[in-house]
């Protein structure tokens, strides 16, 4: 049996099944050992038998038996089982069942989980009388994601072709790795700022800075049903992946997003970085370039929770991914493709209060100084030293050597700032009819709303902020222009 399988059977199927026979008969031939772990509302109870030791063979047996206990130790931390509360172990040859259920009734547990195919296989090889219902409980534990597998359509999924799911390590636990077995790996994320998010994706998309592609499942369709009973069908024998699914899930509109082969900034290693931003090389110079396009989108969005380069934060290297796809030969090295803008969204500051107002003009304030630094970075001798760069560049310099090891070039800051000098023509050349057709675009994407969640969250997406943040970086690029320094 593949060792993706694990035997459950509940305590009370094996309360009426056994009732309260002895196990001291069958002692006779077998010891018995349980080992019981709780996990948060689901239990594993480890059961194996090791053959009970005569005089002349006891040292060798009691051997076996802590090798049989070490190996069942092994499989439950290489299962990916994370130990919660107390363990049990009962260690006597007559322990009858009914002795044995109190202990797991005091223990406040519900279920029993074999897991391992060794530990099945001993439970067939022995006596079963005791345990006939053990082949009736065989459930499959859901499979994690193999990522060396090809990214899906998010179009036109069957939910019923789901054959693995993973959870995010990173963020808020509301985005989840699913795999269909046709088709390929595509991302769904739930979360409570999905109206800001993708208000910020469709604007990305419009300056052509690479995101994940995307669509809505919303509560009042067939797929969002589907989709949530088959994630959590699949998941039933995993506790812990079971409450985050149905926690995350537990919000009316959810986000299918393409997967993007790579990691994020954070998890290459500096020589990967290296290669990653070689500017030897035209894709570097490309990669180079679109994170100065997606420095200048995030301050023109607020976006704080990306490169810190004017929020007094650390930043978070986790919401950039490098693209990688494989070499056309076996064996070939990983190749980078995009610098990827990852849970992107717009964080309007409210204008309908004093404090709001204050908060308002600083951030403005910001913004104008960054790219004043930034346009006369743009047109100073390519020879300039790091050591001369502006607060808000040397704050990302320090961001990108904190997080990989890679310090800038004074040749690479150059490319990137050309990228955002880019980003802010760009934006700033935007009529006000584009700003609101994202709006409205987003706004058509719900037909029912649950609760004002939708209303509520697009209503947070200040087009006014927006605008007022374009006219700085209109008037900026004017006045340096007007400089003939542009």
């Amino acid at each position: 049996m593949a060792d993706r399988w694990r035997c459950a059977l509940n305590v009370d199927d094996l309360l009426s099944s056994a009732e309260s026979t002895p196990l001291h008969e069958y002692a006779k031939t077998v010891h018995y050992n349980a080992a019981v772990y709780s996990f948060w509302h689901r239990t594993l109870v480890l059961l194996y038998w090791t053959p009970v030791p005569t005089t002349h063979d006891r040292h060798g047996s009691e051997q076996q038996s802590k090798q049989m206990t070490r190996s069942a130790s092994e499989c439950v931390h290489s299962a990916g089982w994370r130990v919660f509360h107390q363990e049990v172990r009962l260690k006597r040859d007559s322990t009858p069942v009914h002795d044995l259920l109190a202990t797991f009734r005091r223990c406040q547990l519900s279920s029993m989980y074999i897991a391992t195919s060794r530990l099945l296989q001993l439970l067939e090889e022995s006596n079963m009388s005791l345990f006939p219902k053990v082949k009736e409980c065989v459930v499959e534990v859901c499979p994690p994601v193999d990522f060396t597998r090809p990214a899906g359509s998010i179009h036109q999924l069957n939910w019923d072709k789901v054959c693995a799911i993973s959870a995010s390590p990173e963020g808020s636990g509301g985005v989840f790795f699913v795999d269909f077995q046709e088709s390929g790996i595509v991302v769904l994320k739930s979360s409570a700022t999905v109206a800001q998010e993708i208000y910020a994706v469709k604007l990305q998309q419009l300056l052509g800075i690479p995101c994940p592609d995307f669509r809505m499942i919303r509560f009042t369709e067939e797929e969002f049903t589907a989709a949530r009973t088959k994630l959590l069908e699949m998941t039933q024998s995993d506790g812990a992946l079971n409450i985050k699914i149905s926690r995350a899930l537990d919000r009316p509109f959810w986000v299918v997003m393409e997967y993007i082969s790579g990691k994020s900034l954070e998890e290459f290693g500096q020589k990967c970085v290296n290669q990653c931003f070689n500017i030897a090389d035209p894709s570097g110079v490309k990669r180079l370039n679109q994170f100065g396009r997606l420095i200048m989108f995030d301050a023109a969005v607020n976006n704080f929770d990306r490169v810190p380069v004017i929020w007094n934060n650390e930043g978070n290297a986790r919401n950039i991914m490098l693209g990688v796809e494989s070499g056309p030969e076996p064996g070939n090295e990983q190749r980078f493709t995009n610098l990827y803008a990852i849970d992107s969204r717009v964080v309007s500051i409210s204008l309908s209060t004093v404090a709001g107002k204050d908060n308002m003009a600083r951030y403005l304030n910001s913004v104008e100084c960054f790219l004043k630094e930034t346009l006369k970075v743009a047109q100073a001798d390519s020879a300039v030293c790091s050591n001369t760069l502006p607060i808000s560049l040397s704050r990302l310099v320090e961001f990108v050597e904190r997080v990989s090891l890679h310090r800038f070039t004074h040749e690479q800051i150059q490319i990137v700032v050309c990228g955002l000098v880019d980003a802010a023509r760009a934006l700033s050349e935007l009529p006000l009819t584009v700003w609101q057709s994202i709006w409205t675009d987003c706004a058509s994407l719900v037909k029912e709303d649950w609760s004002g969640v939708w209303v509520d969250g697009l209503a947070s997406v200040d087009v006014n902020f927006l605008l007022e943040v374009q006219r700085v970086v209109r008037t900026s690029l004017e006045a340096f222009q007007a400089e003939g320094q542009l």
